[in-house]
């Protein structure tokens, strides 16, 4: 039986896992960071201390690497730095025993620490999301709107072909084709990057 449903890593591992450090704008990375630490509790201060230190150390990442960046392990770095700065954050609290939420700060980057926590699996899959929505938004122009919305339900919100198909009163091939064809320009997207470094 053919699988029906693709994880959103798989697109952006099929789309081109490697893309240049260049295309990142990291203002959208450090929205990305922001919104993430604030689902977990953070106090938006510590969350934009975390999100400039963080910015700085990836903006000093991007220069020293050459060629390309592979987005699995910009997201394993990211979730590394967030760890180390909120720990960072959290000892800084403890000398000056200020009011932050200093055992969630602890807490957050323990289980960052640890990529068997149901945290650390979180984190992948929104920065999944995060990543190939991004590459949504790029090819967004080339498809009419019903194409793009059947790729987002089956790929990003990992719902079943069938299902997506039946809700907007398609053929599974129809959903099928339109999944593939988006999935083709954002590789395109994706080699054009590579192609240039």
């Amino acid at each position: 039986m053919r699988q029906t449903t693709l994880r959103s890593s798989e697109v952006v591992g099929e789309a081109g896992d490697r893309l240049q450090g260049e295309y990142f704008n990291l203002a959208l990375y450090e929205d990305f960071v922001q919104q993430w630490l604030a689902g977990q509790g953070v106090l938006p201060s510590e969350a934009v201390a975390v999100c400039q230190q963080v910015r700085e150390e990836l903006s000093r990442r991007l220069v020293e690497l050459t060629g390309q960046v592979d987005l699995a392990d910009l997201r394993d770095w990211l979730q590394s730095a967030m760890a180390v700065e909120l720990r960072l954050l959290w000892r800084s609290a403890l000398r000056r025993h200020s009011g932050s939420s200093r055992a969630k700060l602890a807490q957050i980057a323990d289980q960052l620490d640890d990529t068997s926590s149901l945290l650390s699996h979180s984190w992948h899959a929104e920065y999944d999301r995060f990543v190939a929505g991004r590459l949504l938004e790029a090819v967004a122009e080339r498809f009419h709107p019903d194409g793009l919305t059947v790729f987002r339900e089956v790929v990003i919100n990992q719902r079943g072909v069938a299902e997506v198909a039946a809700e907007f009163g398609m053929t599974v091939r129809t959903v099928r084709i339109a999944r593939s064809r988006v999935q083709r320009a954002i590789q395109e997207i994706c080699e054009n990057l590579n192609a240039r470094s």
